[in-house]
């Protein structure tokens, strides 16, 4: 709950940002609306932000349809659909199968065709793909028919290889597999590739293409049927739905049929005809008058008009050489401008400038996947079109550098190729303060000893650990184990340290920090793909460190500070763009953290919780001082089901400190290590490499506490666990065990408790016992650390896909 407490906070702060720039949450002031601009703040600004293509909304056709039809009609008829329908309805219906030539159900709006729709053509024995990127009313729809039994499940936005995967596999189980995608994607304007959708469908005869076409309607296609339809016709294995609310001109949603049978359903199951108000008469007489005209020679000259000013607007852009992601054969209008900062930064420049223009930015792109969106219309001009782009090329540069990015990572961000630089970047104002970042890729490379003085207590980021880890998942481990470093450190003027810490890049599972059942059943279809859901993360620290892994010399409200987290922040971009991470985390932030906190979610980073870690500090000197500190509930569990067992063990040293590994030894603890895995997935990573026993039983700082059956000394071990020790501080690492003797005889709280003695001999003061077992560490006295992760994603399919299990599993 506090994760989706904190993405709201996040929302929140980002539109309203928007909106005290003023280019959100803005209310007209025109007494009278002539589609080419609009009053916002006392000024007439020039309107891109109307979605009315055609213009059709002050036609005066429509004007006259609407009024005569509220004189016949009234304002409304106040009855449901289900059991009296206006006389108009009947009218404006064999219209618009006139147009379409297909069968037509009507319904208030397109949101509300959809919850229809869909709820009458799928049931629980169906399979819904929904592509990562239709649109939000579609999801909707899809979840509320996922609460009846229905499978749900998203794909990466226009992956046609991984969508026919899917649909495959998902027609071995079930009985229909339904695609949702947009005919036009309404934020980056690209367009659904239909004619291999199509192919698709002759392939697959379960398969289902319900398509969405809102955005296409009315200024494309012959009779103004829509950019799916240009290009495929209706199949009998098509749900076709669009809106009237934007070429059309008018109000409400259409669901267009190949059969009779699926109109009679829907129109009579459908719950929000059933339990919706009907169209008003003044919608559908507008409605009628700009079907009539749908149907004349005259939508042709309007889509024409229309197709000047693209193509107008097309040559301008081509000729600034900037990132325009939107396809060219729509009037959806997107220049990337990566930073929700920039984005918001050019409308309002746009906005002092005349233009009226949206941000397309989080939740509906990526946080730094946010660009400028403009619409255009038949009510633009020439020379509204020549001022829009003008004014786009002479304030998308200083956008983007007052967000603190550069030219060549926004296109970067897009794939694209960076435009030619028409000035130096501005200087980084750490610059000013004489800070400078050094960054290498190994620890060899560090002074050791200054890098243990500034991070070598905190848990397994000290040199030796460190070392270990470059050892071991190296170039040769298998993709799932091969770790990439860097090491930053950053200095003033004197040379002396601000700011230190390293990031690795890696292979994360999304499902890393899911619930074991959502993380259960990604497992399954990891048998068959054993990458799926699994991405690059350019991480801080490790998949085996923890703790606080940012050193600052200075408090964060410093402005050194402040500088050096910057220049990190950069490179540590810079470093994900070459390493090919799509998502940067910077992790185990101190919940007290606050202002750190705040400083990375206004550069536009997610915060999420992080796993509970587990402290014990002051390690105690015996069993009676352990007591001595426990609340009666945990002394209770101590004396019931620890001490019983004392002497049901014997632990041995295996290490440099001890002995060596005997002959097959790794083999048997890894065994048991492989037995942990397959009980838990609590933290759902990938198997570590059976190279790390052996490598840390021969590195210094690392050892292996190795357990047996104290009635069969000699016998093979019940149980182990991997340790590493730095100054004060002792981590238990990750262990293995046989679970006969965690029922029987209590081995894991043994472990635990062994793992204290070790410390204590050794002399450190803290066990970092870490992650998971969060109440069995209490019970030995164990204190929780709150922390914070902070996430940066190019893409969110993942978190997306990830959330489908998370509710499939609900």
């Amino acid at each position: 709950m506090r994760a989706q407490r904190d993405r709201l906070a996040l929302l929140e702060r980002m539109l309203q940002d928007g909106i005290d720039l003023g280019i959100g949450h803005c209310n007209a002031q025109d007494d009278r609306n002539d589609g080419r601009h609009v009053r916002v703040g006392g000024r007439d600004l020039l309107n891109f932000a109307s979605c009315s293509y055609l213009g059709l909304e002050v036609d005066s056709r429509l004007i006259e349809g609407a009024v005569e039809a509220v004189r016949a009609h009234g304002i409304q008829m106040c009855a449901s659909r289900a059991f009296l329908s206006s006389p108009l309805y009947v009218e404006f219906e064999g219209l618009v199968e006139e147009i379409f030539e297909a069968h037509v159900v009507v319904a208030p709006t397109t949101t509300l065709g959809h919850l229809a729709a869909l709820p009458s053509l799928i049931d629980r024995d169906d399979a819904i793909v929904m592509d990562h990127q239709v649109h939000t009313s579609v999801q909707m729809a899809c979840s509320f028919v996922r609460a009846s039994g229905a499978h749900l499940e998203v794909v990466p936005h226009n992956d046609l290889e991984r969508l026919e995967e899917r649909v495959a596999d998902l027609s071995a189980r079930h009985r229909q597999v339904w695609y949702m995608a947009d005919g036009v994607y309404s934020m980056f304007g690209d367009l659904a590739p239909n004619h291999a959708i199509l192919e698709m469908l002759q392939r697959h005869s379960q398969m289902r293409y319900y398509v969405d076409d809102a955005h296409g309607m009315s200024w494309c296609g012959p009779r103004g049927v829509g950019s799916v339809l240009n290009e495929i016709p209706l199949h009998s294995q098509m749900v076709l739905t669009t809106g009237l609310g934007k070429g059309f001109g008018t109000g409400g949603g259409l669901i267009i049929l190949p059969t009779a049978e699926q109109k009679r359903r829907i129109r009579t199951c459908g719950p929000t005809l059933l339990f919706s108000g009907p169209l008003q008469p003044a919608i559908l007489g507008a409605a009628i008058e700009s079907a009539k005209i749908h149907l004349s020679d005259e939508i042709v000259e309007l889509q024409s008009d229309l197709r000047e000013r693209m193509d107008l607007c097309n040559a301008l852009l081509a000729d600034l050489g900037l990132p325009v992601i939107s396809s060219p054969d729509t009037p959806v209008g997107f220049v990337g401008m990566g930073p929700t900062k920039a984005c918001q930064g050019l409308c309002a420049r746009l906005l002092e400038e005349g233009f009226f223009t949206n941000p397309a930015q989080f939740p509906a792109t990526p946080v730094r996947r946010s660009g400028g969106r403009f619409l255009l219309t038949r009510h633009h001009r020439r020379e509204d079109i020549e001022g829009l782009v003008e004014a786009i090329g002479r304030h998308w540069e200083p956008a983007i550098l007052d967000a603190g990015t550069t030219p060549e990572k926004v296109c970067k961000a897009f794939g694209m190729e960076p435009p030619v630089a028409r000035r130096a970047p501005a200087r980084m104002p750490s610059r000013e303060l004489g800070l400078y970042l050094e960054s290498t890729d190994s620890i060899e490379k560090l002074d050791r000893r200054e890098w243990d003085r500034l991070l070598g207590a905190r848990g397994c980021i000290g040199s030796r650990a460190v070392s270990l880890f470059e050892k071991v998942f190296g170039r040769a481990a298998e993709p799932e184990n091969r770790w990439t470093f860097r090491y930053y450190i950053v200095r003033d003027e004197n040379g002396d340290p601000v700011l230190a810490t390293f990031f690795t890049r890696s292979l994360w599972k999304a499902d890393m920090l899911a619930s074991a059942e959502v993380s259960k059943k990604i497992e399954a279809r990891r048998a068959e793909d054993p990458y799926y859901l699994a991405q690059w993360v350019f991480g801080m620290g490790c998949l085996l460190s923890e703790g606080d892994q940012l050193w600052l010399r200075d408090p964060v409200a410093s402005e050194t500070t402040r500088a050096a987290l910057r220049l990190l922040l950069e490179a540590v971009r810079a470093d994900a763009d070459t390493l090919d991470c799509s998502v940067k985390i910077l992790r185990d932030i101190p919940e007290s953290s606050e202002e750190l906190a705040a400083f990375f979610e206004e550069d536009g980073l997610f915060r999420m919780d992080s796993p509970e870690s587990l402290v014990l500090d002051d390690i105690y000197a015996n069993d009676e001082e352990l007591l001595a500190r426990l609340r009666w509930k945990h002394r209770r569990h101590q004396l019931r089901d620890v001490q019983p067992f004392n002497d049901a063990y014997r632990v041995e040293i295996v290490g440099l400190h001890g002995r060596p590994l005997a002959e097959g030894e790794a083999d048997r603890l890894y065994a048991l290590y492989e037995n942990v895995k397959s009980h838990s997935l609590d933290l759902n990573t990938f198997p570590l490499p059976r190279t790390l026993l052996p490598a840390l039983a021969r590195s210094a700082g690392w050892e292996i506490l190795v357990v047996h059956d104290a009635e069969e000394p000699e016998g093979p071990p019940v149980g182990f666990g991997a340790c590493h020790w730095h100054e004060d501080a002792y981590v238990p690492l990750f262990m293995g065990l046989d679970y006969r003797y965690v029922r029987e005889k209590g081995l894991y709280r043994q472990q635990l408790r062994h793992a204290v003695i070790r410390a204590r001999e050794l002399g450190c003061r803290r066990v970092l016992f870490g992650f998971e077992a969060s109440l069995e560490k209490r019970r030995f006295g164990a204190r929780p650390e709150a922390s914070w992760m902070f996430v940066e994603a190019d893409d969110h399919f993942a978190f997306d896909a990830l959330a489908q299990f998370e509710s499939n599993s609900a």
